[in-house]
């Protein structure tokens, strides 16, 4: 908020130069026409003389005013970032759209009847952002995507923060598989029943290692 209201204080401060620098160049050009033969002659011979006011004053008010946007702005974006840090860091179920959990449900459902240990793991959260994106046709990031995880496997809150960090900490691992997941997401999500959630747990679970 601090920077915000400086930031403030410094547009202000640039919009009082550039009236300053618009009356002093009427001044200016008051004073060098008071001789009329002067003035033609700065007219003619150097213009930019009787523009140096007003040159000058809107580059001084620019740099000022630019100065204050980034105050301003730079606020917003730090207060984006914590907000995106808190999220990240939350183990609070957030809310998840109803398409996705619909989508999910049937497979989750799956693996509790067949008394599966929840795997949370890079794979799995690239699979989720292949169906969140898809569903709701927005690129969701991980501090995003955290809560609504939370809200699906509340039951598992250190194993889905466990598995962002990975995650996170895998990342260029974790988009190449989100980008490996898509088409077989859409083509699940087209058809109206996913599978690959559910299979890819059991393989995991059977086999002690992922494939």
């Amino acid at each position: 908020m601090g920077k915000k209201l400086v930031g403030l204080l410094f547009l202000l401060c640039g919009i009082a130069v550039f009236v300053g620098a618009i009356a002093a160049e009427i001044a200016w050009l008051g004073f060098c026409f008071g001789t009329v033969i002067i003035g033609i002659l700065l007219l003619f011979l150097a213009p930019t003389i009787l523009l140096l006011p007003v040159n000058v004053g809107f580059v001084t008010g620019m740099a000022i005013w630019g100065a204050g946007i980034v105050l301003i702005s730079g606020e917003d974006r730090d207060g984006k970032a914590l907000e995106a840090n808190r999220r990240f860091n939350s183990l609070e179920p957030g809310e998840v759209d109803d398409r996705v959990m619909f989508f999910v449900q049937s497979q989750m459902s799956e693996l509790i009847s067949r008394k599966e240990r929840m795997v949370i793991d890079t794979v799995v959260i690239a699979y989720l952002t292949a169906v969140v994106n898809i569903i709701t046709r927005k690129n969701v990031s991980l501090s995003e995507l955290k809560p609504m995880c939370h809200g699906l496997f509340h039951k598992s809150p250190f194993e889905v923060d466990t598995g962002f960090r990975e995650a996170l900490d895998n990342n260029a691992e974790y988009h190449a598989s989100v980008r490996k997941l898509m088409p077989l997401v859409r083509d699940e999500i087209a058809s109206g029943q996913g599978t690959f959630l559910a299979q890819y747990i059991i393989r995991h679970n059977h086999t002690d290692k992922a494939v």
